[in-house]
């Protein structure tokens, strides 16, 4: 279902690949199988790997989330937060687009005296395109699991 999303979403050129994500429950490895060619046995195979989560920090001002470390070709990644993880009004420096796999994420916009606040549950794909003005405000109202790919323009 994901690479069909990502296709919908037009970055499907970004995955060179194709695999299977399977998702343990919040804070446990991610569990993903590749589905590749093998040119040496000419044909494919299935390849068991597992992500592993490490503290991840996005800037100075960021509170400490977890993350896996980008899938090839460089911009594909799970992202965790905890419950009341928080950031506080701040701009994407570029266009990420971030799929929900578990828990509720909130998200705000808007000037101080008309905050639009929307809530994201799993299933649901977003993105972040706001590189300028007052930004936006996120928070986990649950622990968060989310497909994060990253960057692009």
């Amino acid at each position: 279902m994901l690479p069909i999303a990502l296709a919908r979403m037009g970055v499907a050129q970004a995955i060179n690949f194709e695999m299977e994500v399977l998702v343990k429950r919040i804070g446990q490895p991610h569990k993903i199988t590749y589905i590749r060619s093998d040119r040496s046995l000419g044909f494919s195979r299935f390849v068991e790997d597992v992500l592993e989560e490490k503290p991840l920090v996005e800037g100075d001002d960021a509170p400490e989330f977890f993350g896996t470390d980008p899938l090839p070709p460089g911009r594909l990644s799970f992202m965790r937060m905890d419950k009341g993880w928080a950031w506080e009004w701040h701009n994407a420096p570029s266009l990420d687009f971030l799929y929900m796999v578990e828990g509720v994420f909130q998200v705000s916009v808007g000037p101080e005296n008309a905050v639009e606040t929307r809530m994201f549950r799993p299933g649901d794909l977003f993105a972040f395109d706001d590189p300028s003005g007052r930004g936006h405000r996120a928070e986990a109202l649950e622990e968060c699991c989310l497909l994060h790919v990253d960057g692009l323009e």
